[in-house]
């Protein structure tokens, strides 16, 4: 392991010691991570245990698609050492007295994101992974869609952000290549829809009254999304409109800007012809207007993988920022943002 740290840090160290400040642009495709480890640890359990984790299929799409490319190697070439993602693995007795995660930006190339584990030994190490999973695959996700946000925020459309905020009173970025609107009562649809493309983004925004805890259950959540996709998206055909397949649904409770959100991924389908694709929906409670808002991604994307066309859109549905926290934000507000319909 030692020539592996050596290998990946020392042009970090050269060029600190002669205070020259050198960077260069990181190489490797999003969602590729490069595994920097000894043969002991890769054989082992333990990196068996890495491999399935971050490549275990996405949940959500109509295709099995593993949610990293992952290539090992023992130590990082020159060239290597620029990849935008890196994990490295570490375990040695009495080098390390416990297990330790630890990550650091821009080390050696821009737009690099390097995490490194630790552990005495091979079997604490596989231990700390299993436990961590989770928070391994979302620091890699995390990395790669603030990627993308950073992306998009240098070419957004303010046009559709500004109808966001007149209509929900929510901020949310919008990149610029989603230029076509639907808007009806608290509903807005804005995708890339007559792009021309073979593929579709679609971003979608719509708000109810909250009335209880059970307006989040699976149920609802399915009734709800298929009763307001039915009444604004139409195909061109008779009877043609967007459907959920709740065969294929699934829900997590997670935390959103110190809020309750409920996350629901899964496919859609169009009725009475043969299109579809995947969704990912977030929804919330808005304090101040005492209603649930529901921001949604989906795609469109026949006979390509969709993996990355989802995560880069869901990357929209991170920045999305109710009236509550806008208010606080913008500590001198002095009044409630109330947008229209809120009491329906």
């Amino acid at each position: 392991m030692k020539k592996i740290l050596f290998s990946l840090f020392a042009a970090a160290m050269l060029l600190t010691s002669c205070n020259i400040e050198v960077k260069y642009q990181a190489i490797g495709k999003p969602y590729e991570i490069l595994v920097l480890c000894d043969d002991d640890i890769w054989s082992d359990s333990a990196g068996h245990v890495v491999y399935d984790i971050l490549t275990q299929d996405i949940i959500g799409l109509p295709q099995p698609e593993g949610s990293f490319k992952v290539t090992r190697m023992r130590t990082a070439t020159q060239e290597a050492s620029k990849h935008r993602n890196i994990l490295i693995l570490d375990a040695e007795k009495g080098k390390y007295e416990k297990c330790e995660l630890r990550y650091e930006r821009d080390m050696i190339s821009e737009d690099q994101f390097v995490v490194s584990i630790t552990a005495p030994s091979k079997e604490e190490l596989k231990e700390y992974v299993e436990n961590n999973s989770d928070m391994l695959v979302e620091v890699f996700n995390g990395a790669e869609m603030e990627r993308k946000l950073t992306e998009y925020r240098l070419s957004h459309n303010r046009e559709a952000e500004k109808k966001v905020m007149d209509k929900f009173g929510c901020e949310i970025v919008i990149p610029s290549s989603l230029t076509d609107y639907k808007e009806g009562k608290n509903f807005i649809w804005i995708s890339d829809y007559f792009s021309n493309r073979p593929e579709i983004m679609s971003l979608v925004i719509y708000s109810y009254p909250y009335t209880s805890p059970e307006n989040f259950s699976f149920d609802n959540f399915i009734m709800t999304r298929d009763s307001i996709m039915k009444e604004h998206i139409h195909g061109s055909g008779i009877e043609q409109y967007i459907q959920t397949d709740g065969r294929f649904v699934t829900i997590e409770e997670k935390s959103f800007r110190d809020r309750y959100l409920q996350e629901a991924r899964g496919l859609w389908f169009m009725t009475n012809i043969a299109m579809g694709g995947p969704f990912v929906s977030y929804s919330t409670v808005d304090e101040v207007n005492e209603r649930v808002i529901v921001a949604e991604i989906f795609v469109y994307a026949p006979h390509k993988e969709k993996r990355q066309l989802v995560r880069d859109m869901e990357a929209l549905l991170t920045t999305l920022k109710l009236p509550a926290d806008l208010i606080i934000e913008n500590s001198s507000a002095m009044e409630e943002i109330v947008v229209e319909g809120n009491n329906e």
